[in-house]
């Protein structure tokens, strides 16, 4: 459900006094998130309803904790292009300040750190060469992430550290430029193109985290915007990783609410081509960094941190399934 600013009149005054359906009220708590004219309106209302004691003491709606929690702070989730320049700038001081004798240091994902940034150039320079073609494929699964990562290992034996992390910083300003160019409607591997760029921002966010963990420095923060774009595009691949896993749950949905920096909630459909109705199956809180680490296959499903409300065996299959689609 979605509104504008009439249907939001019409809803806000019911709203106040607790009397909206769970849709209508998930439907306001989101439209209030991004509107600072509907949030003050909401909580003046609210206050006018408590001060009245209307019906005895209010109870609030699921989710309007989280959403004042983080009113203060409300993010706007950065566009792909942000999202991917601002990791990649961290990538790249990240890799200006590691120490050029420890560069075969093994990373989490098995590739030493020389490795690690001849694979994140591979990958990236793939998105490139897909974006600048007439035509992109409709798909790179893990299996294409590790040949194309072991044919660009096999032509980077004779190339020193610096030698490669150049080639990776010229080849992710080429990606920049090309999505900068790209015409209206134009798809990468089955993405537009925005959401292309904010998948290499993931990946680029991952193996920048694992540089830092290598060396026992804290993990990496991205922005709140940053952090936003990444989990909005999670949510979307969700309903996808629990069907390609065998995790599925048609006809349900959970509400995922990640706290933290770009926090917010989210009603997912648990199976592809649906939409949530009604109340969510399952309520999941997790923190917004344990959610990015555990969907790019960075921490194990049973080792996640998560408060749950309803059924706990869907909440496990959704963060089982969500690195479905996590290559290196």
């Amino acid at each position: 459900m979605e509104l504008n600013h009439e249907s939001f009149e019409d809803l806000v005054g019911a709203y106040a006094l607790d009397a909206c359906e769970p849709d209508e009220a998930a439907a306001i708590e989101e439209y209030i998130a991004t509107n600072d004219e509907a949030f003050a309106e909401t909580e003046r209302l609210r206050a006018a309803a408590a001060w009245l004691g209307a019906g005895g003491p209010l109870v609030p709606p699921p989710g309007l904790r989280f959403t004042l929690l983080t009113r203060a702070g409300a993010v706007v989730p950065a566009s792909g292009a942000d999202a991917y320049g601002a990791l990649t700038e961290g990538f790249e001081a990240e890799v200006a300040a590691f120490p050029r004798d420890a560069t075969h240091t093994r990373t989490q994902n098995g590739l030493d750190v020389r490795e690690l940034v001849a694979h994140l150039d591979a990958i990236d320079r793939t998105f490139l060469n897909e974006l600048r073609a007439p035509t992109s494929r409709a798909f790179i699964d893990a299996a294409a992430v590790v040949e194309i990562t072991g044919e660009a290992l096999e032509q980077a034996t004779d190339s020193s550290f610096d030698e490669i992390v150049a080639h990776w910083d010229a080849t992710r300003r080429d990606l920049l430029d090309a999505a900068a160019s790209a015409t209206d409607g134009r798809t990468v591997m089955g993405y537009g193109v925005d959401d292309a760029l904010v998948i290499r921002a993931f990946e680029t966010f991952t193996h920048l985290d694992d540089l830092r963990r290598i060396q026992g420095l804290p993990g990496f923060v991205p922005d709140a915007s940053v952090l936003r774009s990444l989990a909005d595009l999670s949510m979307r691949v969700v309903p996808y990783a629990l069907a390609v896993t065998g995790r599925a749950h048609p006809g349900q949905s959970a509400r995922i609410v990640l706290s933290g920096p770009g926090g917010r909630s989210w009603d997912v459909p648990l199976a592809p081509g649906e939409h949530p109705s009604g109340d969510p199956d399952v309520t999941m809180t997790v923190d917004m960094l344990e959610w990015c680490h555990r969907f790019s296959d960075r921490i194990d499903a049973e080792l996640v941190a998560m408060e749950v409300e309803g059924d706990a065996a869907v909440a496990f299959d959704v963060v089982a399934a969500a690195p479905a689609f996590t290559g290196l």
